[in-house]
């Protein structure tokens, strides 16, 4: 999202089209998660980042919408879901436990 609170979907679109590969980082959401997979090229790798520290620090518990997240990047085989800004040494074994890819 930009200054204008625009989204960035259509971007994303236009660059998977193009065979970029992409990091779309500095997601909240199930929902920007599912717009970010339906933007993308199931053939190009591509990492999809969820802040999901930041969304625990909302008083969430993240582990549901980062296990709906694993399920929704599965039309996307090419694409990593990445457990960005873990907060504590038990995201590590909740990222495992959902398969979640990458853990930074």
């Amino acid at each position: 999202m930009n200054t204008k609170r625009q989204t960035s979907y259509k971007l994303i679109e236009k660059l998977a089209a193009k065979k970029v590969k992409l990091n779309v980082t500095a997601l909240m959401t199930l929902t920007q998660v599912r717009d970010v997979v339906s933007a993308l090229d199931p053939n190009v790798p591509s990492y999809v980042s969820v802040f999901v520290g930041r969304v625990a620090n909302t008083g969430l518990d993240p582990l549901p919408t980062m296990a709906a997240a694993v399920e929704l990047l599965k039309v996307a085989p090419a694409s990593e879901l990445v457990w960005a800004s873990p907060r504590e040494l038990l995201n590590i074994s909740h990222a495992d436990s959902i398969g979640c890819q990458i853990l930074r």
